[in-house]
Parts: structure tokens; sequence; C-alpha cells
């Protein structure tokens, strides 16, 4: 929904029933909404999608052994690591829990190579560890991508969470990239 600012500027607002409250980030809602929303003048474009989907290892261990307030710093903390996946034009969302996604457009002939950079990237991201006043919190997880044109959006979601399931089975720090769908 645009608005407008104080200073003129239009600025999209995200509904709140699209939105993670705790994050910043949009939710299954929200991303599921951008896809429909966005993916005709994405398509117009030329573009396709990319998707990685990110789920964090032993997350539950964390808020055992730190308690709520650290979890969610360091669910906060992910949440901006996985945005910085999006590029321009796409969206990050926390699906689940500890569950990530984000979506990056991009031209067909760059499917599968900026696919797999983007999901080397985040799982390379969600290993570091989280500097909190408190002390450092090591995570880490496993991610999945996909990519096609993004009239098949859902199609793309399902095989990058497919994906994740694979890389998951490989261990901490793996990531699996789905066949690339043709244009």
């Amino acid at each position: 929904l645009p608005v407008s600012t104080d200073k003129g500027e239009r600025k999209e607002v995200i509904p709140p029933d699209r939105l993670d409250p705790l994050t910043g980030l949009a939710n299954e809602n929200g991303l599921m909404a951008w896809l429909s929303e966005k993916g005709a003048r994405i398509a117009a474009d030329g573009k396709g999608i990319i998707i990685v989907t990110a789920d964090l290892e032993d997350f539950d261990k964390i808020e055992s052994a730190h308690g709520k307030e650290v979890s969610e710093e360091v669910l906060i903390e992910v949440a901006r690591r996985v945005a910085t996946c999006t590029g321009s034009e796409g969206i990050a969302a926390r699906t689940n829990g500890d569950e990530f996604a984000a979506i990056a457009t991009v031209v067909p002939g760059n499917y599968t190579e900026y696919a797999a950079e983007q999901a080397g990237k985040l799982a390379e991201l969600i290993q570091r560890p989280v500097e909190l006043p408190s002390g450092v919190i090591w995570i880490g997880g496993s991610v999945g991508a996909a990519a096609g044109p993004v009239s098949e959006g859902d199609n793309i979601l399902a095989n990058a969470r497919e994906a994740l399931k694979k890389a998951k089975r490989l261990g901490r720090g793996h990531y699996v990239v789905h066949k690339i769908m043709s244009a």
C-alpha cells in the first residue's frame, strides 16, 4: 500500500498481517503476497526470481541456554543477514520460527550462477557467531535455493524448501541448489 511521507516521498507500507512483528521482515503471507503482486511487473521486465531458504540448526538449544530475550536478538540479527540477499527489488521473510526466505530478481541467463552464489553467501552468513552485549552466540544452519520464472513462484518456493531439506540432511553449513527450471 503506497503512502506519502511528510516530505512528499512515496513509501510502501506493509499491512500488519504480512509482517513479522519481531524481525520487521515479511511473514509467509507477505512473501506470498509479494509473489502475486510483484510478479507481473518482474515478468514484464524479463526477469526471473531466485528464492533462498534458510533454517537455523538447534535453535531451541539457544533459547534453552540463553533465554527468550537473547534468542529473539539472534533472530533479529539473522533476519538482518537474510535481508542482504534480496537485492533492490526483492523481499526477505521470516516464514516460521527459525526459518527464513529471501527472494531476489535476476535475468534468466544468470539463474544457476546467482542461485548458487546467494545460497553460498547466506550459508556463510548464518554460520557466523552473533555478538551481543550478553556474549557471543554461535549459530549455524542450512540453506536451500531454487530459481526460475516468476510465474512459477509457488513451485520455486517449494523447490527451495526441498533443497533446504536436502541441505539439512547433509548437516550444518551446507547448501543445496535445486535444479534450475528453464524460463
